[in-house]
């Protein structure tokens, strides 16, 4: 009887959902401490009417959260579609505001197209830049922490794929391992079933001598006189 193995998992798998969990609390303590800052007055140009009726990139730390808690909660329609505009205004102006936008949809977890690797290797890039384009203040600080948390999602993810690979492969080998000992018994069953019929052929052949012997048996002579 074959006997399922199990390997435990590794020290690294298990602390990255502890990672996960670390940068989730510090995004945050980031917005609990950005709350303070919506109270303040708007300016005389906030009254003005907007020449144009678009939606304006988000720019600030409460802006992205919102952004990101509105891609895992939406429904896969609006997902996509929050993902998508994201990806047109970046790609159209190359600005590092819509390029962090983008970053935060496409990296935000719990939709469909949720891709950490490539999120993360964006975040690389707009860090990476000067001024005047560069990220600074809490801005920068969310970057940093966002692109950590992509690392330790995607370290997560390699390596619960590695599991899956290795326990592929374990199930494969045992399902050959006992195909070819159900191989085994089954020649060992048709040679058993020879064997038996060969002792049944061989049993048949001396009854029918016997009963042959038999019947080739002179009677006993009768003695003389008897009728």
């Amino acid at each position: 009887m074959l006997k399922s193995r199990v390997r435990p998992w590794p020290a690294t798998a298990l602390a990255l959902p502890t990672l996960v969990g670390t940068l989730a609390f510090a995004l945050l303590a980031i917005l609990a401490g950005c709350a303070s800052m919506t109270g303040a007055k708007p300016t005389a140009s906030a009254s003005r009417p907007k020449a144009v009726d678009t939606a304006p990139t988000p720019t600030g730390v409460n802006a992205l959260l919102e952004l990101r808690s509105r891609m895992a909660s939406s429904a896969s329609e609006v997902q996509a579609e929050t993902l998508a505009e994201a990806r047109v205004a970046w790609e159209h102006s190359g600005t590092t505001s819509d390029g962090l936008a983008y970053a935060v949809a496409l990296g935000a977890p719990d939709h469909l197209e949720s891709n950490p690797v490539e999120a993360g290797r964006l975040l690389n890039t707009l860090l990476l830049r000067t001024a005047p384009d560069d990220l600074s203040g809490d801005v920068r600080r969310l970057a940093e922490l966002l692109r950590g948390e992509y690392a330790a999602r995607t370290a997560l993810y390699a390596e619960l794929g590695r599991q899956k690979e290795v326990a592929a492969r374990e199930l494969r080998d045992a399902t050959i391992l006992s195909e070819a000992r159900i191989g085994d018994l089954n020649s060992d069953l048709a040679r058993t079933r020879r064997e038996r019929d060969e002792a049944r052929r061989k049993l048949q052949a001396i009854t029918d001598m016997e009963r042959q012997l038999i019947e080739k048996e002179p009677e006993p002579a009768r003695p003389e006189g008897s009728r």
